[in-house]
């Protein structure tokens, strides 16, 4: 005798997805809430400095208060960075890079206007790696703010440096290889072992504010790149935090570290942007380094203005263009009718979407190179700078 006993689980399937909804939802909520405070603090400096500056009498003073403000929005852009890595896993847009030089800058500018002091112990012939400059800086900065604030009395953060050679199955973690190993120390009030396990997790933050995004987004960057990060901690006595990542299979010579020289730009410059104020600020910082500058606001017009100026013989030198026009042609779409109608300009994709693959292998999508918003007058020139003793992608491929 077989006897089959049938139970109806939907309810109890229908409970637990809702539970599941109504964790996502708080999980939701902590992040909005986080960020909307961090914001709001930014904005809070930034209006403030501004306004500031208009009133001061002091031109040194007012341009000091310019430059917070100015930090101030590069700490927002860096936390829509992280916003947007955490949530579709932006891919690095690799260089070879000193990481020396990214770690000093990071870290210095992380400490601004803090008690907590930095000491660097980084070798000369320290490697170099092929990394995300903008995604490095916003790991190192988080380290370091997380350490910042974990010494409110004051202190000193170590940051070492080595250079490591894997062998196979020394690491579980890392392939065998060549790697720069960083280690960022701080001498705060330590994280307890039940945080520790959870302290990669998205959303955790044992702050009373905060987005809980920092060394989540952290976590996901060092592992894009293909190295490691682990963290140890003593309650009381101090937290370290250790990243290997892979080295470039040659460095840079020295003289590459020293500034670029000033760059002077010639020539017509168009921008394809369909908000009006990215088009007044880029055709003015390009008209500033000499360009003769104008803008359209979607591919179709900027088609039409580059066939125009091939006929007037006055062609433009270089294209700026946004990826994503709601309910226009995009830099995609125009880039492939740009090059089809033989466009000699030099073709830049910007966007303020830093997880488009555009943005991470441009050059197989027909670009010279990518700006990714927002970006600085100082980034601008870098990019037109290195495209000036370049030929445009189109010559490659005749």
């Amino acid at each position: 005798m077989v006897l089959n006993i049938a139970r109806d689980i939907t309810e109890r399937l229908r409970l637990e997805s809702e539970l599941q909804r109504m964790d996502k939802l708080e999980s939701l909520g902590i992040l909005a809430g986080g960020i909307a405070h961090d914001f709001n603090n930014m904005l809070t400096g930034i209006i403030g400095n501004i306004n500031l500056a208009h009133i001061e009498d002091d031109t040194d003073h007012s341009r000091e208060l310019l430059q917070e403000a100015e930090q101030e929005i590069l700490q927002a852009r860096g936390l829509s960075q992280q916003l947007l890595t955490f949530a579709k896993g932006g891919a690095p847009v690799r260089s070879v890079q000193d990481l020396a030089h990214i770690l000093r800058e990071a870290v210095s500018c992380a400490l601004r206007g803090s008690d907590v002091s930095a000491r660097f112990d980084l070798p000369a012939d320290l490697w170099w790696a092929s990394v995300d400059k903008g995604q490095l800086s916003q790991v190192f900065s988080n380290i370091v703010i997380n350490a910042d604030e974990a010494m409110p009395a004051g202190g000193t953060i170590s940051v070492i440096a080595r250079n490591v050679t894997v062998d196979d199955g020394a690491y579980p973690d890392l392939a065998p290889g060549d790697y720069v190993r960083i280690d960022l120390s701080d001498t705060g009030v330590g994280i307890a072992e039940t945080n520790l396990r959870r302290i990669f997790d998205p959303f955790f933050s044992t702050k009373r504010r905060g987005s809980g995004l920092g060394l989540a987004t952290s976590y996901a960057i060092v592992h894009k790149h293909d190295g490691y990060i682990g963290v140890a901690s003593t309650p009381g006595a101090g937290t370290t935090f250790s990243i290997s990542l892979p080295a470039a299979p040659a460095s840079p010579p020295p003289q590459s570290r020293e500034t670029a020289p000033r760059f002077s730009g010639h020539g017509r410059a168009l921008v394809m942007d369909d908000e009006l104020t990215v088009r007044q600020v880029v055709v003015a910082m390009l008209k500033k380094l000499g360009y003769e500058a104008e803008a359209v606001s979607d591919g179709a017009s900027a088609l039409r203005a580059d066939a125009e100026a091939c006929v007037a013989r006055h062609p433009f030198s270089t294209i700026i263009m946004d990826l994503t026009i709601p309910g226009g042609m995009g830099g995609e779409e125009a880039v492939v009718a740009l090059r089809a109608q033989h466009t000699t300009a030099r073709l830049i994709a910007s966007s303020g979407y830093a997880n488009d693959p555009i943005m991470a292998q441009y050059r197989s999508y027909q670009f010279d190179a990518v700006l990714a918003k927002p970006y600085s007058f100082a980034e601008l020139t870098s990019v037109l700078a290195s495209l000036a003793d370049q030929p445009s992608i189109l010559g490659t491929d005749a």
